[in-house]
């Protein structure tokens, strides 16, 4: 396990025979690395793959990658004494392009040292930096390299620090606000600038901008002798505020800070246990403490009961980047690299310090933080080719006169907006901080800029509703508005804010999600040609919130660049989010489309054009709407319950219809998605009490048992709330109305109800699903809001709404709930256009297609007691599989009836088809309506009488017909 002498015996190699050139040397180098690390055949032994071939659209040429080998390690060699830091773009530009199996690690090395990074955690700062010459020692940085790989222990561990200061810091802010706090609670905005201006001296004595770990020796000090924290710490603050250096004492070398954070210092005696808590967080090494995760992480700490929940809401860095590069970081580097003498560099470096960034809900200030880093690093670059052509022409004079004259890109050029007072607070110090760090990075380049005193930032972030408030002039917009879904912004809002909102907002549809509004006005205010990037829910490229937001947008002179289409955010694994960004104004260039199988692993698409459903398949946004789909109405969502209290389980509603057989007219089993597809038989779990065709409450009383029930449950919780929204105490709407026949569900579906009992079967699947499984259920059955109804009985309708045509239909044109495909009727059904001229043979093929599918489906049912879930599952393993064969056989007939063409693409067909039949419907054509085709004369042929039943011995012959 242990490799100290062959890594010994490897240094003392490359001193000798390696002299550190990046071309001639690199393989020879990195062979005889894998040799020390265990390989008996070096590199070939391991696998590793040299000079890895990366495509590079920009250039519509190839990157060489020294060494790829996935998904372990990406590693990039310089020559000796290169600055590795000029390289770590680069590096995460090969990062990002290694799909699938990306590596987890990345190396940087020049012979003389190797930088270990990983971007999952954090793009600008190594996990660990091991100089060459105690490789030998340091071997457990590489443990994640050898044959029988092991943890590695990094010498910084910056999400581990990160966790644990913040833990520290906002366990303090806690007690300090405790309400039973001995010697009485602090104000909690009193509290929270004592503890931001804590956390800034944290970072500032660790970077040597406090002298000698001042504060940390202060707090030590407070530790031994409680009595003196109330002057000392206070003292320190007021120091950093004080333009007049202390001559000596105490604060002696204590420069001024500014920054608007210490303006106003309070004096505060605090407890015991929060002067250790602030302690141990200064001795962490917070030059290992990133300020992207941090200020996340505090204010999630602020109200988390349990240290475990810190760090659940946090974006990583790499996630922010997929915006801030695309956004700020690419069109910076491409007018660099058009810029051909020595003043149109002076005029873009004058310009990238007027460039300004906004971010509209920026929260603690991820995204400006990173944003920053990036203009810093772009600027490093400028000044690095300014100087190089002064020294080349001889003008450094001219260099050294504009150091001296001009401004360094600064926290002032970037603003943000957020509704969280603490967030605002955050987001202002970690800006102020990543000032600090940026000094850190920037070497000789910025000989005369300073990092002291602080910006005063009380003017660029703001505590306001960014919806009604005017954005400042910018020339980007980043960020990641709040995931608020539209059925939940009523009760989260009330009815007051969301009557504004959308009389302020008219162009917005009144049911698309809350960060549409984001998208819409960012587009708005964005000047011509200048870009923006945002993350959204992934409802903005679906329905309504598609026409708010991504529609709105390229229909205004906006090209989407560059996309995610879904993946699990970084900050929650149940949420997926989509990823745009964008340009307001023409974009010739190549445009990246990123799409995911899992939600985890991104797949770039080089395109012309994204469309604004962000999918790769035929865009069908434009799909009109079908009369003959909607009139007669034939797809309903399934019965809302509203109540608890209007359900019965299995075992006791069979109880009370063995008792009561005259019940069976109002108690119904009453099924659910889950239960359709992963119950053996499908069967329902339990009973509704359905009295919604009752209109008095004399009526319901007949059922005496069935009502005492509701009576007890139902009634005074319903009762409850029309009170409290007649007070205005909760934002609901209608339960002041519901109260009058409180009886009924909240939801009947009285109409879908009528239609189901006309017939003795209707297909139905679930709402919210991952598989197109359809199946017939018997009226007995009341289907629950989880499900999706269909009035059909007849076996050709099943046939066309189980094909492949129906389901990539409703794949493009659904909403998603967390990452499954939600079946919305009025985007897919009203538009899903049936075969217009079927032959009666076509006709008789699909419906024969559909009967053997579904008897063979019940077959295996029957013998293996399989679920509907486990047999369309195994769909996805590879082998023969008789179900593929009969869905395949299902297609074919389906495909024959709607005349299509097997060469061209399904989706292109079916909305050409929409069209059509729109167009036709427009000028008052007959056109096929869903459904048999109504020249079927003999339509009995085309039903059988297979469906879902109450499969339970006591249950049979309880339901009135």
């Amino acid at each position: 396990m242990h490799h100290d002498q062959d890594l010994q015996k490897f240094v003392d190699y490359c001193t000798k025979h390696i002299a550190g050139d990046e071309a001639g040397e690199a393989q020879i180098f990195l062979d005889h690395f894998f040799l020390a690390l265990g390989y008996e055949d070096g590199l070939k032994g391991a696998g590793a793959s040299c000079e890895f071939r990366i495509h590079n659209e920009k250039h519509k040429a190839q990157w060489y990658a020294d060494l790829v080998w996935k998904p372990r390690v990406l590693i990039e060699m310089k020559k000796s004494g290169e600055d590795l830091q000029k390289h770590f773009q680069q590096s995460f530009d090969y990062w990002m392009k290694l799909v699938p199996d990306r590596p987890q690690y990345t190396i940087l090395c020049n012979f003389d040292e190797f930088w270990i990074y990983d971007f999952n955690k954090n793009i600008y700062e190594p996990v660990d930096r091991v100089k060459f010459d105690q490789l030998p020692k340091r071997e457990q940085s590489f443990y994640f390299l050898l044959p029988k790989p092991l943890n590695p222990s990094f010498g910084a561990d910056w999400e581990k620090v990160s966790k644990e200061a913040a833990y520290r810091v906002s366990n303090a802010y806690k007690q300090m606000t405790d309400k039973k706090r001995v010697g009485g609670t602090i104000a909690t905005d009193e509290a929270l600038r004592y503890i931001l201006q804590c956390v800034v001296a944290m970072f500032s004595e660790d970077v040597q901008l406090l002298p000698e770990k001042i504060f940390t020796r202060i707090l030590e000090e407070c530790e031994k002798d409680k009595s003196v924290n109330y002057d000392l710490i206070s003292g320190l603050f007021r120091q950093m505020n004080n333009p007049k250096p202390a001559a000596a004492g105490k604060f002696k070398d204590v420069q001024y800070f500014n920054g608007g954070l210490f303006s106003i210092v309070n004096a505060i005696d605090l407890r015991e246990q929060e002067i250790n808590l602030l302690a141990s967080a200064a001795r962490q090494n917070w030059d290992e403490v990133n300020p992207a995760i941090f200020g996340s992480i505090f204010e999630a700490g602020m109200n988390a009961g349990e240290r475990h929940t810190l760090g659940a809401h946090y974006t990583s860095e790499a996630d922010i980047k997929m915006i801030v590069y695309p956004v700020i970081v690419r069109p910076w580097t491409e007018r660099i690299d058009k810029a051909a003498s020595l003043d149109e560099l002076y005029n873009l470096l004058n310009a990238l310090r007027q460039f300004k960034v906004l971010d509209p809900a920026c929260g603690s200030g991820n995204f400006l933080f990173v944003a920053f880093r990036e203009m810093k690093i772009i600027e490093k670059r400028l000044l690095t080719l300014i100087r190089a052509q002064s020294v080349k022409l001889a003008e450094g004079n001219r260099f050294k006169k504009f150091l001296m004259e001009n401004p360094f890109v600064s926290t002032k050029q970037f603003f943000g907006i957020d509704t969280n007072e603490y967030a605002v607070e955050l987001a202002k110090v970690t800006l102020m901080v990543a000032k600090e760090l940026s000094l850190l990075d920037t070497g000789e380049a910025y000989d005369r800029e300073r990092a002291l005193p602080l910006d005063n930032l009380d003017l660029n972030i703001l505590c306001a509703d960014a919806l009604f408030t005017q954005w400042p002039e910018t020339d980007a917009i980043i960020g990641n508005p709040p995931f608020q879904s539209k059925n939940k912004m009523q009760q989260e809002f009330g009815a007051e804010y969301m009557n504004k909102l959308r009389a302020a907002y008219t162009e917005v549809p009144g049911r698309a999600d809350f960060c549409v509004y984001w998208f819409y006005k960012a587009h708005r205010q964005l000047k011509e040609n200048s870009f923006a990037g945002l993350v959204g829910t992934n409802t903005i490229r679906q329905n309504y919130s598609r026409e708010g937001s991504l529609d709105y947008i390229t229909h205004n002179g906006g090209e989407i660049i560059e996309a995610v289409s879904s993946k699990k955010w970084s900050g929650e694994a149940a949420v997926h989010v989509s990823l745009a960004c964008w340009k307001k104004g023409k974009f010739d260039r190549v445009k990246t489309l990123y799409t995911s199988e899992n939600g985890e692993e991104l797949l770039p698409h080089r395109l012309s054009y994204i469309n604004s459903s962000l999918s790769l398949q035929t865009d069908v946004t434009a799909a009109k709407v079908l009369e003959c789909n909607k009139h007669p109405k034939k797809c309903f969502q399934g019965q809302t319950h509203g109540h608890e209290g209007f359900l019965l389980s299995m075992k006791d509603g069979l109880k009370m219809l063995q008792k009561h057989s005259e019940y069976s007219v109002v108690l119904k089993p009453f099924l659910i998605g889950d239960e359709l597809v992963g119950t053996v038989f499908s069967q329902p779990g339990r009973f509704v009490m359905d009295f919604s065709t009752l209109d008095n409450i004399i009526e319901v009383q007949q059922y005496k048992e069935l009502f005492k029930i509701i009576n007890e449950k139902v009634y005074p919780a319903i009762l409850k709330k029309a009170e409290l929204e007649k007070n205005g105490k909760i934002k609901l709407n209608g339960m002041i109305e519901h109260l009058e026949t409180w009886w009924k569900l909240w939801r009947s579906r009285q109409e879908m109800l009528g239609e189901i009992n006309s017939f003795g079967r209707y297909i139905a699947c679930s709402r919210v699903s991952k598989r197109k499984i359809f199946e017939f259920i018997s009226p007995e059955i009341h289907p629950n809001d989880a499900l999706t109804t269909f009035v059909f009985n007849d076996d050709y309708s099943f046939g066309i709404i189980s094909s492949e045509h129906h389901w990539r239909w409703w794949l493009e044109r659904c909403s998603t709930m967390r990452g499954d495909f939600r079946y919305t009727t009025t985007t897919v059904w009203d538009t899903f256009p049936f075969p217009q001229h079927p032959t009666q043979k076509q006709v008789e093929q699909v419906t024969k297609a559909a009967v053997e599918l579904r008897a063979y489906r019940n077959k295996m049912i029957e013998q293996y007691r399989l679920t509907l879930r486990e047999l369309y599952t195994s769909l996805e393993t590879p082998g023969k599989n008789p179900l593929k064969n009969l869905h395949a056989a299902l297609d074919e007939a389906v495909m024959n009836a709607y005349g299509f063409s097997s060469e061209k693409d399904i989706l292109e067909q079916l909305l050409e088809l929409n069209l059509e039949v729109a167009a036709l419907e427009t000028k008052g054509k007959e056109v096929t309506s869903p459904g048999l085709p109504v020249w079927i004369k003999n339509k009995e042929q085309f039903v059988t009488e297979d469906c879902v039943r109450l499969r339970i011995d006591e249950g049979e012959g309880l339901f009135k017909k």
